[in-house]
């Protein structure tokens, strides 16, 4: 995943924080953490779903400035 978002092939990614590094590459960044959810509930969505979900999530956050 991250030779993909540094190379270019991918613009974002979606993981969870349990699994991401303790050091980040200096060129990657998180931008938006979730509220986490009740651990026992499952939701599936499509890439359009999850794309458009963080792009509110963002602007939200800029709004709070």
């Amino acid at each position: 995943m991250k030779q993909k978002l540094l190379s270019g092939e991918a613009d974002l990614a979606v993981h969870s924080l349990k699994d991401v590094p303790s050091e980040m590459h200096p060129y990657l960044l998180l931008a938006a953490f979730t509220e986490r959810e009740d651990v026992r509930t499952f939701k599936r969505a499509g890439a359009d779903l999850i794309l458009t979900y963080l792009a509110e999530l963002v602007a939200d956050e800029l709004k709070k400035g």
